[in-house]
């Protein structure tokens, strides 16, 4: 992230003090996965969850691996853009363009759910329902998909079906990430 500045980062940690992860979410819903904010002895416990599970990808902790996330819209909190980009190659260095289509974040939007380590460890899928957890327990994508869906969260709702067994579901969720300019999974 060549463009990242201190600027950045302390909204971030400032929101952390009532939140288990923060992160930048564009105003178009696309989630920039490379930054975010964790509160240490809470993400410890999941990530070791996670891993049993076979998950790796760093945002499923916000994706609904940990209880309480708030997703930043930079623009609220006098962030560019252009600092929140990941470069991983020369080329996309040389051609940055940070191409926001529309806005559909207008403003900083949190998911809070009431949920604990032993709530998942025990199953409870009255407590875990609209998580990353209720729907690999279960295989139902369709209440996490509803919940980032009427946040705005578009991106994680496209992940949310990718995670489905139906190939006509995944197909859907590519071709959301598609509309948000977002070409790998």
């Amino acid at each position: 992230m060549p463009y990242i500045t201190p600027d950045t980062l302390k909204p971030l940690i400032d929101e952390l003090k009532n939140f288990d992860a923060t992160t930048y979410i564009y105003p178009n819903g696309h989630l920039e996965n490379a930054l975010m904010a964790v509160r240490r002895t809470v993400t410890l416990q999941f990530m070791n969850l996670l891993a049993d599970y076979g998950r790796s990808k760093i945002f499923d902790l916000i994706r609904g691996g940990l209880p309480k996330a708030l997703f930043l819209n930079p623009l609220v909190h006098g962030v560019e853009l252009k600092n929140l980009i990941n470069v991983n190659t020369r080329d996309e260095l040389i051609n940055v363009n940070v191409n926001v289509h529309e806005q559909v974040i207008k403003s900083d939007v949190s998911i809070v759910r009431e949920y604990s380590i032993n709530d998942v460890l025990s199953r409870r899928l009255n407590k875990i329902m609209g998580s990353l957890w209720y729907t690999l327990i279960t295989g139902d994508p369709w209440p996490e998909f509803r919940l980032y869906t009427e946040a705005g969260l578009h991106f994680l709702a496209a992940h949310v079906l990718l995670d489905s067994v139906n190939e006509n579901v995944k197909q859907l969720g590519r071709r959301i990430l598609t509309s948000l300019g977002v070409s790998k999974a």
